[in-house]
């Protein structure tokens, strides 16, 4: 565990009309802990693990690997 917290990765997709990207973006400025943001370019509303699963994987083992000492 972090100073700040623990350590949060975020996946948003760009095409979200639900929450706009934006959210995610001031979200990720204000976080004090260790973070990762990604933003699929194709998915919409909680769909990245759909839209490009391979690069959704790539993206939460690196985190997990590089942020978090796991994987």
């Amino acid at each position: 565990m972090i100073d700040g917290g623990l350590p949060i990765l975020m996946i948003h997709g760009s095409k979200d009309q639900t929450v706009p990207v934006r959210n995610a973006h001031t979200l990720y400025d204000q976080l004090p802990q260790q973070k990762g943001l990604y933003i699929d370019p194709d998915a919409g509303h909680v769909e990245a693990i759909r839209t490009h699963p391979d690069r959704y994987q790539e993206v939460l083992d690196e985190f997990l690997h590089e942020q978090v000492g796991l994987a």
